[in-house]
């Protein structure tokens, strides 16, 4: 959820009842937008770069995309008789 505070957007997201997690969010890129599947809002913030969010779950950010995009590109090249670069 967006709220302010001490001044500056923020994000904060719910992960427990007695535990969440917040940022803050430098520009509202995309502002909460119903797909009619979800609510999606794509986020700008100074530590995490671009941020998806999905029904007020993070989903990634541009800063640690590379760990979901690493294992999936390793699964299937390892899993390939003879990959290679086109």
């Amino acid at each position: 959820m967006l709220t302010e505070h001490n001044g500056k957007q923020w994000f904060f997201e719910e992960l427990y009842p007695d535990h969440g997690f917040g940022f803050e969010v430098s520009e509202l890129l995309v502002p909460e937008y119903d797909t009619g599947f979800q609510k999606l809002m794509v986020l700008n913030t100074p530590r995490f770069g671009k941020v998806l969010v999905l029904d007020n779950i993070v989903q990634f950010a541009e800063f640690d995309e590379y760990f979901y995009h690493e294992s999936i590109a390793h699964t299937a090249l390892f899993s390939h008789e003879n990959p290679r670069c086109i």
